[in-house]
């Protein structure tokens, strides 16, 4: 055991020590790791993001690996078929297994030194801002999980290929294949309706759902577990394909494709632990949550959730928040009694229809489609909508849902009076906020030459200050007396007052 066990890593060395030694490499690793970062910062736009996450970088990397990946491995079994070295190789006291682990080692190892010279990205963006280190640590994780499966399948791939170039081909073919395996990727490819059976199954194990929840900040056990066991399989799979005409020679394939057989049930039956250290645990929820739904009585709420995860229109970017929710609403529903959920994909007429009814509000996409991405939440008669998730509020989401579950408490919705001297009908002078807060209050646009304020507002707040008239202020001033609360927005630069007024308004 001792003597296999030098032999496997004095194969991986030799098989690392040529390729980072090869001036060939070097250009690759450069060109990788240059193609990852102009995506991260031109395509992305992270510089415009004024935000300092890798999340934009693990977004891209798997589209680089594709043919990152590949080149990496293409001097393994490949590179020894070309220069006819198997007749050398079978003299050898080496078992196949053991120049197999270690070919495969060494293309880890190669695939880990270029992992560790992208660090200058995360190092960079937490010398100029505040850095997430979990979720960038557990995005490398899964970097480097994925990656582990992909250099797997590509050895496999390599045994069918006669020379280096058609085992890079045949590699990069291979793991585009395992790119599509995500949900948008297979309906994509099916001309025909893909039922929710099998979306829920790709949502769980497919590679790419599982990596883009662990770069994500969501960190499942059973996740981890099914990706090793994937990379397990395919090393053995490899191994057996290669030894299959020689007969007895695979006992040691036999074993491995056993184990990793195993690990795959074991993956699938095990319970789900995970733990969430995304930004403020958008996956999973937080004991807050819990506080909100333990006054609710014994039946409690039900929740459905109008998710269109079928609609290939939908954007990634909503469609992985979408995903989130999805995740958070779950976990929600099975740590608690008192939520009852319901997904429901509008992707019929009548359940459109229903979605409608409930006044949820569709995102229209540049074809003119429509998806929805909202939610419902129902306690006896009552009910309140979230009309439509906003990507803006994505990181709140828990806020805004317990929120709405606490309004179920009160028959009377808190009320908004926004006091202000600009044209709200005009969409260039009307603040986002407003749109953000209209789900979850009734907001009423009081005109600055209104001299009333009902005392049953809530709150008020004043907006555009210096435009209003003196009888706008006078009533504001009355309703402070009389024990009413106000919120003044001011702009010291006056950025949000119409030019003409900014000139004279008093300072």
């Amino acid at each position: 055991m001792r003597i296999h066990t030098v032999k496997l890593i004095t194969i991986a060395y030799s098989f690392f020590l040529r390729e980072v030694t090869t001036p060939v490499s070097w250009f690759v690793f450069a060109a990788a790791l240059f193609i990852v970062q102009a995506l991260t910062f031109f395509v992305g736009g992270l510089l415009g993001g004024n935000n300092a996450s890798t999340y934009l970088f693990f977004y891209y990397l798997p589209f680089v690996l594709v043919g990152f990946i590949p080149l990496l491995i293409a001097g393994g079994w490949a590179a020894e078929k070309q220069n006819n070295m198997l007749p050398w190789l079978a003299t050898q006291p080496i078992k196949p297994i053991v120049y197999d682990l270690g070919i495969f080692l060494g293309a880890a190892c190669l695939y880990l030194f270029w992992l560790i010279v992208s660090l200058i990205l995360p190092l960079t963006l937490d010398f100029l801002g505040d850095l997430n280190w979990k979720i960038t640590l557990s995005s490398y994780l899964a970097a480097f999980l994925l990656g582990g499966l992909f250099i797997a399948i590509g050895l496999w791939v390599a045994i069918f290929a006669k020379t280096i170039l058609s085992a890079y081909g045949g590699g990069v073919l291979a793991l585009v294949v395992v790119l599509l395996s995500a949900a948008e990727g297979v309906m994509l490819l099916t001309p025909f309706s893909v039922p929710a059976i099998v979306q829920d199954a790709l949502l769980t194990f497919s590679p790419m759902h599982i990596y883009e929840r662990m770069y994500q900040g969501f960190l499942v056990l059973r996740d981890v577990l099914w990706l090793i066991s994937l990379t397990i399989f395919f090393i053995f799979l490899a191994n057996y394909t290669r030894l299959k005409p020689l007969k007895g020679l695979h006992n040691h394939s036999k074993k491995g494709l056993s184990i990793a057989i195993l690990g795959v049930f074991l993956s699938v039956l095990i319970p789900h632990i995970s733990t969430d250290v995304s930004h403020q645990g958008r996956f999973k929820p937080t004991p807050a949550a819990f506080e909100v739904l333990a006054p609710l009585p014994e039946k409690g709420v039900e929740i459905e959730f109008f998710f269109s995860a079928e609609n290939l229109a939908m954007p990634n970017t909503l469609r992985s928040f979408g995903r989130q929710v999805k995740y958070y609403l779950e976990a929600l529903a099975q740590a608690s009694p008192k939520v009852k959920l319901k997904i429901i994909d509008p992707k019929t007429p009548a359940l459109e229809k229903k979605a409608q009814a409930y006044g949820l509000k569709p995102h229209i996409q540049p074809d003119s489609g429509r998806t929805y991405l909202g939610v419902v939440i129902k306690a006896d008669a009552q009910k309140v909508v979230m009309p439509a998730l906003l990507l803006p509020r994505r990181h709140f989401f828990e806020f805004d849902l317990m929120n709405n579950i606490a309004r179920l408490r009160h028959s009377k919705t808190p009320r908004i009076a926004v006091l202000t001297g600009l044209n709200m009908a005009d969409e260039k002078q009307r603040p986002a906020f407003l749109e953000m807060l209209a789900p979850f209050y009734q907001i009423d646009v009081v005109n600055h030459t209104n001299a009333m304020l009902p005392d049953q507002n809530d709150l008020v707040i004043v907006y555009g200050d210096a435009l209003l008239e003196e009888r706008a202020i006078y009533a504001l001033d009355q309703y402070v007396l009389r024990g009413g609360h106000v919120l003044v927005l001011i702009d010291p630069f006056w950025f949000s007052a119409p030019i003409g007024r900014l000139q004279t308004a008093p300072q």
